[in-house]
């Protein structure tokens, strides 16, 4: 049986063959890899912008802090980005993926603060930055997300 290492597995995922390269892994291409892997990346950053537009109210909290909610959200889309890196073989993968996300969650809290009765926090892009974080642990545990 041949060890692989964290990166290796990760580009190895979902294959069955077990001298599959990277050019195999990146073939499928066209409708698949839309539907597969940039369709729920979409609807995802659909979902998040709905959210954001939402007024503060506008969920049932019950007065509770929801700013862990910003480490789950983050940690999602942060895996959703890097299945596509990975897919298409950046170099990097998983810092691209965190240094995305929070980009992304940059953009967020500035989109939040037109939004009425919301506000763009520091803290929340901490926490936005925490969850896309969260993706380095599994470089080293891929076979616990994939």
């Amino acid at each position: 049986m041949v060890k692989r290492t964290g990166e290796d597995f990760a580009l190895h995922v979902g294959s069955k063959k077990t001298k599959a390269t990277k050019t195999n892994l990146r073939k499928h291409k066209g409708s698949k890899f839309l539907v597969s892997y940039i369709l729920p990346l979409v609807l995802y950053l659909v979902l998040m912008v709905f959210i954001s537009s939402q007024s503060k109210g506008s969920f049932m909290t019950g007065g509770l802090d929801l700013s862990f909610l910003h480490v789950i959200e983050y940690f999602v889309l942060s895996t959703l980005m890097l299945r596509i890196l990975i897919h298409l073989g950046t170099k990097d993968h998983f810092i691209a993926a965190v240094l995305i996300a929070l980009l992304i969650g940059v953009v967020d809290e500035l989109y939040q603060s037109t939004v009425p009765s919301r506000t763009a926090s520091m803290l929340d892009i901490l926490f936005d930055g925490a969850g896309a974080s969260l993706i380095l642990f599994f470089r080293r545990f891929p076979r616990l997300l994939f």
